[in-house]
């Protein structure tokens, strides 16, 4: 569309989808925004397209409609401003990033190395546990980048998964995700449970989340 503002092109797209398939709330982001923020979370996406499949984290289809994109989008926000309540301010980060993205050198690297640790912990087996759901995904993810980078606000101590240290971490998550199949649950566990089913993108949940996470590694580590 030569000469066309990025208000007429959003119009047009609106238009087109409102006869076909509503663009969902990642693709008008990726209609709107081309600066490096939203170049970063796409290219680490994309680079990571065969852990996002092979593990059944998400599907074709998902990746299809951007889903890896908005997933990768939200853990980077978790990785220079901390855990988010998802997806309500996602847009705020694209908007103040579209210009400059200082962070991007650094988020790639960390991030990538958070995915290799992960890869390392679980082999296989990921896609066997709950871990392979997306809200826990999630929180798996920002554990495992607090341990070896530290969250923003967190005071909790860096981990080196070295020696026997990644099969005692797998034995303990693999004890935790049998802990969330459980039916009826453990009361302790009842918690747990609820944040990954219920309302799972809210501060909240992902807090808990994080916390049962997170103590289940330092406990199996002591």
């Amino acid at each position: 569309l030569p000469g066309a503002t990025d208000t007429e092109v959003l119009d047009v797209f609106s238009r087109i989808n409102s006869y076909t398939i509503t663009l969902n709330a990642q693709e008008k982001l990726n209609a709107k925004y081309f600066g490096p923020f939203k170049q970063t979370a796409y290219a680490l996406g994309y680079q990571h397209y065969k852990f996002w499949l092979n593990n059944k984290i998400l599907t074709d289809l998902n990746i299809a409609r951007m889903a890896e994109a908005e997933l990768v989008s939200e853990l980077i926000v978790a990785m220079f401003a901390g855990l988010q309540t998802g997806k309500a301010k996602l847009e705020s980060y694209y908007k103040t990033y579209d210009e400059e993205f200082p962070e991007a050198d650094r988020i790639k690297r960390e991030f990538r190395a958070t995915i290799d640790q992960i890869a390392e912990i679980f082999g296989d087996a990921l896609p066997k546990t709950n871990y392979a759901r997306v809200p826990l995904f999630y929180s798996l993810f920002c554990v495992i980048y607090d341990a070896l980078s530290g969250l923003p606000g967190s005071n909790r101590p860096r981990i080196k998964f070295v020696g026997k240290t990644t099969g005692l971490v797998f034995e303990a998550l693999s004890k935790l995700d049998n802990e969330i199949k459980k039916v009826p649950p453990v009361l302790k566990y009842v918690p747990l449970i609820q944040a990954s089913t219920k309302g799972t993108a809210n501060l909240i949940s992902r807090q808990t989340r994080h916390q049962f996470i997170w103590d289940t590694i330092a406990r199996a580590i002591e």
